[in-house]
């Protein structure tokens, strides 16, 4: 069989992330409308870019407290809405894995997509969904945690991440009141908190900032220890030979 290959016409860095698409847009545009919600009565309720990004990293702190592990798979079943969306960014930015489920699909699908991917936690829907996750639960045993969208269960875990912080290289964007306050919020978790994760691509802030770090590169352990040592390890291997 005859095949044929062409440059690719963009190519991605490597450091790149799918939680880019979000970060750049709070950057450039964080308070024009980034989703609008239909509210009944011809109604429609618009969503900022910077009100969806707070809701997904509180999200992905609910996801954090609740043992989602970075690289660990974790599905949604449902139709297309608001909240597919609004988890779906939280499960990368809490570092794991996105796996869509049809909200058509059977028993017999959900347990192919669910033990091949090896999801550890579902987000269902509905009751219905629910009863075909239960008819194949026993042998779907790594999904262990399961959330309902039309239930609070996205308010419980907004809840249960409450006390958790994450330093994160959009707390760089927005106007400067924004930047101002989240220098002082910074400054002030950094002197009485005991363990702080700084998430950056920043190799200066990590020499900087950090007495440790951890390389995880798609969903594997690369490195840990001295943040010189890692960050040089990191900027090999990418290529690059720049400290910015």
């Amino acid at each position: 069989m005859k095949t044929y290959d062409i440059d690719p016409i963009v190519v991605s860095p490597s450091e790149s992330n799918i939680t880019d698409l979000l970060v750049d847009r709070f950057k450039a545009t964080p308070k024009l409308p980034l989703f609008a919600i239909d509210k009944g009565d011809g109604q429609w309720l618009d969503i900022s870019t910077e009100e969806f990004y707070h809701q997904v990293v509180a999200l992905a702190k609910g996801l954090i407290a609740s043992g989602i592990q970075p690289g660990q798979a974790v599905a949604i079943m449902s139709r297309t809405r608001y909240e597919w969306s609004l988890v779906d960014f939280a499960i990368w930015f809490a570092g794991a894995i996105s796996v869509p489920i049809y909200e058509s699909s059977s028993p017999t699908q959900m347990h192919w997509i669910l033990s091949d991917s090896d999801s550890v936690a579902v987000f269902l829907e509905t009751a219905a969904h629910q009863d075909r996750f239960e008819a194949i639960k026993s042998s779907v045993p790594l999904a262990r945690q399961v959330w309902r969208l039309d239930q609070d269960s996205i308010e419980q875990l907004i809840q249960r991440g409450h006390d958790i912080l994450i330093i994160d290289e959009a707390l760089a964007v927005g106007d400067q009141e924004f930047r101002n306050r989240s220098e002082a919020r910074m400054r002030e978790m950094r002197e009485n908190a005991g363990t702080v994760f700084l998430v950056s691509h920043s190799m200066k802030s990590i020499i900087d900032t950090c007495t440790r770090v951890i390389w995880i590169e798609k969903g594997e352990l690369r490195m840990d220890g001295d943040p010189k040592k890692v960050t040089a390890a990191y900027n090999k291997f990418v290529g690059s030979t720049t400290i910015d």
